[in-house]
């Protein structure tokens, strides 16, 4: 019998106690145990010692925490794979290419530029998700040119130089951090890709 959490086999053993009893089980001695195999909870099918009960419980409490450091480290493994995709996308001169529907025939016919380790379909994914601003070359300027230096400068204190190691790292900073996520406005980025090029960090 699989259960999807602990607590479901739990109450299971907690309301049906007197059944499993005329089974020739004790209720107060069966527990919940995790099943790497299966993905779910079991409850155990026979009484044990007390040791044994130990034993198996500290190897149930090792296949979680193994299930559950597995799940984290193919998590940032998807998290790292999504961040290239964005990175390989955003790379590209999207105001140019112009609207998604564009962007998926540009990448058919580029594919040799398509980085290792990420595949056709997750990119097509990723695209669904991308914002329409991106594709958009006009938006509304900010008050002044004295404004859009000073935004730029700002922007230009908060890039983590420390952890990105030359041109194409400090872009595709630039265009995940403050294009997509933050949504800056693309002339405030032209002016802050400006001060780059003044301090030879970019070409």
């Amino acid at each position: 019998m699989l259960f999807e959490t602990e607590k479901k086999a739990s109450l299971f053993i907690e309301y049906n106690g007197s059944e499993l009893e005329k089974d020739g089980k004790k209720a107060e001695n069966l527990r919940a145990y995790f099943c790497a195999a299966c993905g779910g909870w079991h409850i155990t099918s026979k009484n044990l010692p007390v040791e044994k009960q130990e034993e198996l419980d500290r190897r149930v409490d090792d296949m979680i925490e193994h299930s559950s450091k597995k799940s984290k480290e193919m998590k940032k493994a998807q998290e790292d794979i999504d961040r290239t995709c964005y990175g390989y996308l955003l790379s590209l001169p999207l105001i140019e290419i112009g609207g998604k529907k564009k962007l998926r025939k540009y990448i058919s016919s580029h594919l040799d530029s398509i980085p290792q380790g990420i595949t056709v379909d997750r990119i097509y994914h990723i695209i669904k998700s991308l914002p329409d601003t991106i594709f958009k070359s006009e938006q509304e300027l900010p008050a002044s040119i004295e404004e859009i230096k000073k935004q730029a400068e700002a922007l230009y204190d908060e890039i983590p130089f420390e952890n990105l190691k030359g041109e194409e790292m400090i872009l595709g900073y630039i265009k995940w951090e403050f294009i997509y996520n933050r949504k800056i406005n693309l002339y405030v980025i032209s002016e802050l890709e400006n001060i780059l090029r003044s301090k030879k960090l970019i070409k």
